[in-house]
């Protein structure tokens, strides 16, 4: 089953008299729109009954960009705020038991539908068809009101009561912003001088027209198409660094606020950054505002402490976007591997 793009079809679609099953088939479709780094979509799924379990798929290594598995599970704490933010705008209880031991990472159980809309999360399901993580320089004339970044730093009334929210703070001092945007550019350098990253990095650059289901297509990184066929060679073979740290300055020392996640080095700790983080994204769009992810300056511990600092945070920094308009509309939604291709079968 796919799932309709448009907010007004997502719902006229919704089987409410449907079995268990298919709503939470239906779920689970839009839930998968899930941002994810990379675009990897690290999660695999087993339905039993009224029972859903997730589990981590450890097929996808990322042993140079994601050495520990912090971003994995960042990615399915974003798929798990996703799966509870559409259950209660549909009306169906859910109860989340998270273990995160081996690959299994939470088990989920439904309930069918009450047969009534939850309009108090309308605004997020629209977020989740019209969410972009874009590329580019923000508007320096569009502020974020300060009650939509206080918004951001609350915690979500969804978070399952085995996540412990995490901490959130938002810089909008362009002085502590331009800090930020420092330790990401010095990374960049760092990592682009690798050529095993470089390596593992041209594989997750996918050419626009691709008929590839996961990575980064050319489109979303600003790309022509003739440059996108070229540029997982010139990552692979060429040191970029210098050029993709300073694009990456520019961007986040444009931006009005960059939102940064701390807490505890641990599953479940990354876990409640990826839940928390979804929703604040989400919060974020639903006001019309675009985001970027740079998690560059977490990935080495001198660049990490410095941007913890700049935060004022009391756990390590774990995630960070930076936030504000970017100009210009997109319409193009990054692909999904079919949720047929996503379930276990044993």
């Amino acid at each position: 089953m796919s799932v309709p793009i448009t907010l007004a079809a997502f719902k006229d679609n919704f089987p409410f008299s449907g079995v268990l099953e298919e709503q939470m088939t239906y779920v689970l479709n839009a839930a998968t729109r899930a941002p994810s780094t990379h675009n990897s979509q690290p999660w695999l799924f087993k339905i039993h009954k009224e029972r859903l379990s997730v589990y981590r798929d450890t097929s996808i290594l990322l042993p140079y960009s994601d050495s520990v598995g912090r971003y994995s599970y960042v990615s399915i704490g974003f798929l798990l705020h996703h799966i509870s933010s559409i259950t209660a705008f549909f009306g169906m209880s859910t109860h989340f038991t998270i273990d995160a031991t081996g690959d299994h990472i939470a088990d989920i159980t439904f309930e069918l539908s009450t047969g009534t809309i939850d309009e108090t999360y309308e605004s997020l399901i629209r977020a989740i068809f019209t969410r972009r993580n874009r590329r580019g320089l923000f508007n320096p004339n569009v502020e974020i009101p300060e009650d939509l970044l206080i918004q951001l730093r609350q915690p979500s009334s969804l978070t399952p009561h085995d996540l412990r929210p995490p901490e959130v703070a938002t810089l909008i001092e362009k002085e502590k912003i331009k800090i930020v945007a420092e330790q990401t550019a010095k990374n960049i350098l760092r990592v682009y001088a690798l050529p095993m990253f470089r390596n593992e990095m041209s594989y997750w650059i996918t050419p626009t027209g691709s008929r590839k289901r996961t990575g980064l297509p050319g489109y979303s990184l600003n790309q022509p198409v003739i440059l996108s066929w070229i540029l997982p060679t010139m990552i692979r073979f060429l040191n970029m660094g210098p050029v993709l740290s300073k694009l990456n300055f520019g961007a986040i020392a444009s931006s009005k606020a960059v939102v940064g996640f701390g807490a505890e080095e641990s599953f479940i700790g990354w876990l409640g950054v990826g839940f928390q983080a979804s929703h604040a994204a989400l919060t974020l769009c639903a006001q019309g505002f675009d985001y970027s992810v740079f998690v560059a300056s977490v990935e080495y511990e001198d660049t990490r402490a410095a941007a913890t600092v700049a935060f004022t945070l009391q756990s390590p920094l774990q995630f960070l976007f930076a936030a504000g308009k970017i100009d210009g509309e997109v319409d193009w939604m990054t692909p999904r591997i079919p949720l047929k291709d996503k379930l276990r079968r044993s």
